[in-house]
């Protein structure tokens, strides 16, 4: 028994008022951690739906028209994330550019993207081709 430190009082109440400032201090930075990892999951799951519109006549729509089952799988991803489940989610594509969103109350993003079109590049690189080499045949046979 001769071994016990005794404290004065008020040390103890001070490190009560700090035990509480790195409890709340803690509490706080979880959370905004949680929201930060709410808007990269929401950025990445309306990227892949940006992808799959700018795709949907090799995934969904041989037609190329709709994006409502589009729509309906963002939904369904957001829907096992807390504080998503009610978002509101819009998924639009033309034949230029495919653009997602999804808002919140606390998050709204969208992502809009270029759609590729690697067929009709090299549609028009062999028409700049067969231009050229017409050219040069003219060329030729106006020299001679």
């Amino acid at each position: 028994m001769g071994n016990s430190k005794k404290l004065p009082a008020s040390f103890t109440i001070e490190a009560s008022y700090i035990f509480w400032i790195v409890l709340f201090s803690v509490a706080f930075v979880i959370r905004i951690a949680w929201q930060e990892r709410d808007k990269v999951l929401t950025g990445y799951v309306i990227g892949e739906a940006g992808a799959a519109a700018a795709h949907i006549e090799e995934q969904y729509d041989p037609e190329g028209k709709s994006t409502d089952k589009i729509g309906k799988y963002v939904k369904q991803r957001l829907s096992g994330i807390p504080g998503l489940c009610n978002a509101d989610v819009i998924v639009e594509s033309d034949h230029k550019h495919a653009e997602s969103s999804v808002s919140t109350g606390s998050i709204d993003k969208s992502i809009r993207q270029k759609i590729s079109n690697p067929e009709g590049w090299m549609r028009m690189t062999t028409l700049f081709e067969e231009i050229k080499e017409r050219i040069e045949k003219n060329d030729k046979t106006e020299s001679e």
